[in-house]
């Protein structure tokens, strides 16, 4: 799913931005990102405020979809 939304990008990707959740860090995520060679970068542990936009929406969903 990954490598079809990133082909829909009208430019080459650089660079990815995660949250260290594993549907991210893994070796499939790691060998995708390295053919298309692009850095990985991750946000801290347990830091919400260093990726507020990601986690609000994360949160808004949550809150939609399981009440």
């Amino acid at each position: 799913m990954l490598q079809q939304l990133i082909e829909q990008f009208p430019f080459p990707i650089k660079g990815f931005h995660s949250d260290n959740g594993g549907e991210y860090i893994n070796k499939t995520v790691a060998a995708l990102l390295h053919k298309l060679h692009a850095e990985q970068t991750k946000s801290r542990p347990r830091k919400s405020n260093d990726n507020a936009l990601a986690e609000s929406k994360n949160g808004s969903v949550v809150r939609k979809t399981f009440g």
